[in-house]
């Protein structure tokens, strides 16, 4: 340590063992080798003394946990606030190595995103934990039993192979069978949920996890690279100015009128048309013609019922 009367050495033997808690969980046998090395002299790290400065560093309000006999720093000292645009760029690049089927690099992101993880303040892990799925599944998710299906479906995303599931419906409760092709595990609205192909309807759909009965793999690798799940639409300019593009949309243009064009592509097709629909006349599906006839269809079925409800206030 630094000779020196105005510095105190309790206060940088302290500092080591964050520094060394920040590289990875140590036991309290290995913290007193490496930091007697460190310092030349073995007789000045005990046990009693090591607890004493965990039991320090908890007081000043870091979180040291101990599991399997070794202590981890749980979170950083120091706050990360990421503002929307920096972990919008970062769930980007976690798309783009889902989409790639990079494995190698998915592995290495996830570690980096639980280093970045560590540092992230209070609000930014509330504000955006449940939008983007690369945030640890135990803060994103209401129920922790979820995890172990999570994990199975990301597993079974890895294998790629093809699909036949059994599944509830979240709406009628019908139970229906599917042949899917998977592309990822996402969490939404702190649920879990798988987004797939589904390889009759060439749609990209989004399954609940807790609602798939049965699951059977397939023998056939899934190939996904011929299903296109594009929607150009219209929103009219009074929508235009206040809209903010979803991670799934781009921007293709900008009219005369005001008015702008968009193309989505990656996002829950049911979901997209469900939230059209709020923007009423200020919106319109440009092509394809089938999702034009879904909304249609969409669009009917709601008047069907505001139809029924009056009816029924009518007669009683």
């Amino acid at each position: 340590m630094i000779n020196n009367p105005k510095i105190s050495n309790t206060c940088l033997r302290v500092f080591e063992v964050i520094k060394l808690l920040i590289q990875k969980p140590y036991t309290i046998e290995e913290l007193i080798t490496l930091l007697s090395e460190k310092e030349g002299n073995r007789n000045i790290y005990t046990q009693e003394t090591i607890i004493k400065y965990i039991t320090t560093l908890r007081v000043m309000g870091l979180n040291v946990a101990k599991e399997k006999r070794k202590f981890v720093l749980k979170k950083y000292p120091i706050d990360l606030n990421l503002n929307e645009k920096e972990l919008k760029t970062l769930e980007k690049i976690e798309n783009y190595i889902i989409n790639e089927k990079q494995q190698s690099c998915c592995t290495e992101f996830k570690k980096l995103i639980g280093t970045l993880e560590k540092c992230f303040d209070n609000e930014t892990t509330n504000r955006y934990n449940t939008n983007f799925s690369f945030l640890s599944v135990e803060k994103s998710v209401n129920n922790l039993n979820d995890i172990p299906l999570i994990n199975k479906f990301e597993k079974i995303c890895n294998d790629q192979q093809k699909l036949k599931i059994d599944y509830v419906d979240i709406n009628t409760k019908n139970t229906d069978t599917y042949y899917l092709e998977p592309k990822c595990v996402k969490i939404i609205n702190r649920q879990g949920f798988l987004q797939a192909y589904d390889t009759e309807t060439n749609e990209l759909k989004l399954f609940l996890l807790r609602n798939i009965r049965k699951v059977v793999q397939r023998p056939q690798k899934a190939r996904q690279m011929w299903y296109s799940n594009e929607v150009i639409y219209r929103l009219d300019s009074e929508f235009a100015k206040i809209y903010k593009l979803k991670t799934e949309e781009k921007l293709l243009s900008q009219e005369s009128d005001g008015s702008i064009i968009i193309q989505n592509c990656e996002e829950d097709k049911e979901t997209f048309l469900r939230r059209l629909l709020k923007y009423t006349t200020h919106c319109e599906i440009i092509r394809p013609e089938k999702y034009r006839k879904k909304m249609l269809a969409l669009i009917e079925n709601t008047i069907d019922i505001y139809k029924e409800d009056a009816y029924e206030s009518v007669n009683i």
